[in-house]
């Protein structure tokens, strides 16, 4: 059985499609990599690595509350009938809370280590 499928996967990598996926591929890593967005992702990951606990947890709850508020926003332009089954005051809440924990995420990040609730995940 195993032949069979060493057979399917050497057939499926010789074919056209296999070629053409691989060297989409290769030319979308290449434009990632020159490319400005690129540069500028790759730059914030570096940020990120070197930030401190208290700085990654702001990051983290900004764009977790820009992201709920674009998700607001969006369901305004949806008909009831389409518009995600989460209601909007719970992702409203969502909003409140990220943008709290971002203002105040020193005093969160020292409270996090020293909970009972840190220790139990750890």
């Amino acid at each position: 059985m195993s032949a069979d499928f060493a057979r399917v996967k050497n057939s499926a990598a010789a074919s056209r499609l296999a070629g053409l996926t691989l060297a989409s591929r290769q030319v979308l890593l290449n434009a990632w990599r020159t490319s400005v967005v690129g540069g500028f992702v790759r730059g914030a990951l570096r940020q990120f690595e070197v930030a401190s606990g208290p700085e990654r947890t702001r990051w983290c709850a900004t764009t977790l509350a820009v992201a709920a508020a674009g998700h607001l926003g969006l369901r305004l332009l949806l008909s009831p009938t389409v518009a995600p089954g989460l209601p909007a005051p719970v992702i409203a809440g969502l909003v409140i809370a990220a943008a709290v924990l971002a203002w105040k995420a020193e005093e969160f990040h020292h409270a996090w280590r020293h909970s009972r609730l840190a220790r139990l995940v750890r």
